[in-house]
């Protein structure tokens, strides 16, 4: 199975549509537990600028994406992608825009 790289994952996100997207259980469970609106997670996954992108394992990214709400705040999804394009939604959850934004001479 090819081991997909960040270019290859910005790729893929910018053309799933939701039909490649599938969640998993933890993610299921997760949302429910932090009181999440799936469809905002899709819908944020489908349209949204990536204002970051990391690759944390073997197919396995973590995309931050601006707080449409919470301007101080960014949206993670933790996702894998399958050899098939197929994307897997693992997690969510919402975290300091501060970790992302560095300011010079801090």
């Amino acid at each position: 199975m090819k081991d997909f790289d960040i270019e290859d994952a910005l790729r893929i996100i910018q053309n799933c549509d939701e039909n490649s997207i599938k969640d998993t259980r933890h993610f299921r469970f997760r949302n429910v537990q932090r009181n999440y609106d799936s469809d905002l997670i899709y819908q944020t996954l489908l349209f949204k600028p990536i204002v970051g992108i990391l690759k944390q394992d073997y197919n396995k990214f973590k995309i931050y994406y601006e707080h449409e709400i919470k301007i101080s705040e960014d949206i993670i999804l933790i996702i894998a992608i399958e050899e098939n394009n197929l994307i897997n939604l693992i997690t969510t959850f919402s975290t300091s825009k501060q970790q992302r934004l560095r300011k010079y001479g801090i």
